[in-house]
């Protein structure tokens, strides 16, 4: 029989997934508040723009899900904030009692350490017989330990921290709706049932895609596993409480889908094959790895894809999964979910180290296709815009198999004896060590933080707060994706409305109109528009725009490195 697991071990095991993973983003625990998990080309001032609005909406009895200060006069609307709310909270609730990036760090780190526990659950609950006949180890602890890192660690996760998607990072749902659809075989009450729709949900609050990455394979899995084992009455509670969910998801999922059919973005193809792995992926450990800095082929494959295209198995991992497949036959279903999630995976036109690869039949030229291709022309599935993020399912499938690969040596290890004992614990350490160093993706801080611009906004920016006289803020150059969320965090300390500004992406704003604004700086044109300031982002501007915009609107208000700053009404006044 199973041992009993009591609440204050589950604390524990989250415990230890945390402490790793401050051992490992040293030194982020002394600099929370000055620096961001991500990249510096990633969303992260996106998703602190957001998560300042919801704070400070709940501060000043403003609507939630509308976004007056952006999109100016008009506003927008912020149902994708509704849909995946988890992208956003805790921080917002965080950012009440402590600065914005504190909050937004210890939020992704909190939904890191959740996801290794999780895993940690699930495959506790496969390997000690909880939906078995019997359990395959007395040493399944240890074991979900080493699944766990494994899964929190997985480089496809790595890659998504990488471009600060934390909504993406919300992955701690799917082991424990995976947990509550096996549960399924025995326990048939309602509450059973409520169980799976509850965590159906919670697994797609992140990020509304995760129902195509992840929570689609991993149900299909189950739903054909028990369809090849003719268990009639467990796949339809599992098709019944599956159900259940994705009506309650509804709630969630139709706002965003309504919002996204009324300002549609016709899909990019070269963008789709961008966003999709190459077939090596899967053997491509990061090149900031010094580890693996002279694998000139991995530069290759992730040079220009290190956010999406990541999808190294790893070695000591994927020796793991080799071994559980070997050793234990309830592990050989998982290979299926892997296979087919990794050709999922793949880009629509396959790659063979970051170039199309091509066949000539019957002397004519052309691209081989892969499956991810028919995602443009099927419904719901056309939303993929990235391919290459089945490997989070593929890194699900993996760190299970990890579990079972350490637990099989364990059994190895079993005995009474003080070495034993000893040989066990030294070996948990030890495949911990390895996987994060194989796995880490960036070496020199840690998992990749990076310099905000600045974290500490200059006061210039905040003493526009108490100017009333401002309409709106118009960001410089307004094409560029990076100054446009950079203006969304500047937006933190000067609380003012934008002229462009999204919540998602891109503005709807009418390109035209910011173009012209842009290529005019006409005094008229900006009065009219309602820009009384103007910030220009220096280091995605050029010395044209620069040159430009001091012909026009005379010598900045303020200017340093990164911002050249005009107050018009302060201009005129002079």
């Amino acid at each position: 029989m199973p041992q009993r697991f009591k609440l204050w071990h589950h604390t524990l095991a989250h415990a230890f997934y945390m402490l790793l993973l401050l051992i490992i983003t040293q030194p982020l625990i002394t600099q929370l508040n000055t620096v961001f998990i991500g990249s510096h080309e990633g969303d992260a001032h996106e998703y602190i723009r957001h998560i300042w609005w919801l704070q400070h909406a709940l501060q000043t009895g403003q609507p939630l899900f509308q976004q007056p200060l952006l999109a100016y006069p008009d506003g927008l609307s912020a149902a994708w904030l509704w849909g995946n709310p988890l992208q956003s909270f805790p921080a917002w609730l965080f950012a009440f009692i402590m600065p914005l990036p504190a909050a937004y760090n210890l939020m992704v780190l909190l939904w890191l350490s959740l996801n290794g526990w999780a895993m940690f659950y699930l495959v506790r609950r496969l390997l000690n017989g909880t939906h078995t006949h019997a359990p395959l180890t007395d040493h399944a602890t240890q074991a979900a330990l080493v699944a766990g890192t494994a899964y929190m660690l997985y480089p496809a996760m790595q890659g998504q921290l990488f471009g600060s998607h934390a909504g993406l990072l919300v992955l701690w749902g799917a082991p424990l709706y995976l947990d509550a659809l096996l549960r399924l075989r025995t326990h048939t009450r309602p509450w059973d049932y409520l169980r799976v729709a509850v965590f159906f949900v919670v697994s797609l609050l992140g990020n509304t895609l995760l129902l195509i990455y992840l929570l689609l394979p991993l149900t299909l899995y189950i739903g054909i596993s028990r369809l090849v084992q003719r268990q009639w009455g467990w796949l339809v509670r599992c098709v019944a409480g599956a159900s259940a969910g994705l009506l309650l998801s509804l709630i969630f999922i139709l706002p965003v889908l309504r919002e996204q059919a009324a300002s549609p973005v016709a899909p990019n193809p070269n963008t789709a094959i961008t966003y999709g792995a190459d077939l090596l992926a899967v053997v491509s450990p990061s090149f900031y790895n010094p580890l693996f800095t002279d694998l000139t082929y991995s530069r290759n494959v992730l040079g220009t894809n290190l956010t999406e295209g990541v999808g190294y198995l790893g070695i000591v991992a994927g020796l793991l999964a080799v071994v559980g497949l070997w050793r234990f036959a309830a592990a050989r279903g998982w290979l299926l979910l892997i296979a087919v999630t990794w050709a999922f995976s793949l880009s629509p036109l396959l790659k063979f180290r970051e170039e199309l690869v091509t066949v000539t039949i019957s002397g004519f030229l052309t691209y081989l296709p892969a499956p991810s291709l028919a995602f443009g022309s099927l419904p719901v599935l056309s939303a993929v815009r990235s391919s290459a993020r089945f490997n989070i399912a593929v890194g699900f499938g993996v760190a299970v198999l990890v579990g079972y690969g350490a637990a099989w040596l364990f059994n190895r290890l079993s005995g009474g004896q003080a070495w034993r004992r000893i040989a066990r614990y030294v070996v948990v350490g030890l495949l911990i060590t390895l996987i994060a160093l194989d796995y880490q993706l960036i070496w020199e801080r840690g998992l990749p933080t990076v310099a905000t611009i600045p974290a500490e906004i200059p006061s210039q920016f905040t003493a526009l707060r108490d100017d009333d006289g401002i309409r709106a803020v118009f960001n410089l150059p307004y094409q560029h994706p990076l100054a446009a969320k950079h203006g969304l965090y500047l937006q933190t300390a000067h609380h003012k409305p934008l002229v462009a500004g999204h919540v998602t992406r891109q503005t709807p704003v009418d390109p035209a109109k910011l173009e012209m604004l842009q290529a005019t700086l006409d005094a008229a044109l900006l009065n009219e528009a309602g820009a009384d300031v103007i910030i220009l982002h220096r280091e995605w501007g050029t010395d044209e725009l620069e040159a430009h915009a001091q012909a026009q609107l005379g010598p900045p208000t303020f200017t340093d490195e990164h911002f050249m700053l005009w107050h018009l009404g302060a201009n005129n006044d002079a």
